[in-house]
């Protein structure tokens, strides 16, 4: 199910990342896209249990976005210009420039499936946690 989230965009009232994150399996990148030791490229579900776990005494990311390097290639890759390293990802923004895609995808490939990603590709985080550069 989605709800009207307060900055004005469409927002799932179940969150995979999140429920990644409270589990300690990752933490966020500046377009939102979580980051685990396998990189960012994945696909994540969950499935809720009344059933006590064993912990499995992993180090967990303290910081919400502790595996961002913050090395920028994402906000290069957006082709909206919705992020950046003050406001990080602006979901109007990105929402937005999706939108804009429908016609063209209805018209030159009679589907109603659209979407980006850009920024979760081709990135250094793609593929596992990128190595933080000692800032000169």
């Amino acid at each position: 199910t989605y709800a009207k989230h307060e900055k004005g965009v469409w927002a799932s009232t179940w969150s995979h990342r999140h429920m990644l994150f409270a589990s300690g399996l990752g933490s966020f990148g500046l377009s939102d896209g979580f980051i685990n030791a396998r990189g960012k490229a994945m696909r994540c579900g969950s499935i809720i249990v009344d059933y006590k776990l064993p912990s499995d005494a992993m180090e967990r990311p303290k910081d919400p976005y502790e595996y961002c390097t913050e090395c920028g290639d994402c906000i290069e890759r957006c082709p909206a210009g919705a992020i950046s390293f003050e406001t990080r990802h602006d979901k109007r923004k990105c929402y937005a420039h999706v939108a804009s895609t429908v016609p063209y995808i209805r018209k030159n490939y009679d589907i109603d499936i659209y979407g980006c990603g850009l920024c979760q590709v081709s990135v250094s985080c793609s593929s596992g946690i990128p190595v933080k550069k000692i800032k000169s």
